[in-house]
């Protein structure tokens, strides 16, 4: 299960960024993902965080089925100067997808913070390799 988030996430967030940017991922970013139940009570703190603070909210749609439902949502954020992108995506009422993806000049401290433990990857295509620390 670990390796089919992990790759379905790192698509996500390639996918999401190039929809919301009209830009694709290159070696220079760095980007992570990451997915939780929103069934575990222990998250809801982190589901409202992704409620109130991503401003722009996506529902998918799909021309050839008229009732579509809830089955794919997604909420975002980009600011353009840093090239900064979050996003947190869910599928029906179950599982949420969410990330992050650094610009060139953004750096997180490996040795301070929650992020630090993150497991960053760099950007470009398909899955990329570890970025360095």
């Amino acid at each position: 299960m670990n390796e089919a988030v992990q790759t379905i996430g790192e698509k996500l967030a390639h996918a999401l960024y190039y929809r919301e940017t009209k830009k694709i991922l290159m070696q220079n970013h760095r980007f992570f993902a990451s997915a939780y139940q929103i069934q575990d009570p222990n998250t809801d703190n982190l589901t409202d965080y992704f409620k109130h603070q991503f401003p722009n909210l996506t529902i998918g749609t799909r021309s050839n089925v008229k009732s579509y439902g809830s089955r794919f949502a997604y909420r975002s954020g980009y600011k353009l100067e840093e090239d900064f992108f979050v996003f947190a995506a869910q599928f029906g009422y179950g599982l949420i997808l969410w990330g992050m993806v650094l610009g060139a000049g953004m750096e997180v401290d490996p040795s301070n913070g929650a992020l630090k433990d993150m497991r960053w990857r760099n950007g470009g295509c398909g899955l990329g390799s570890e970025a360095p620390s």
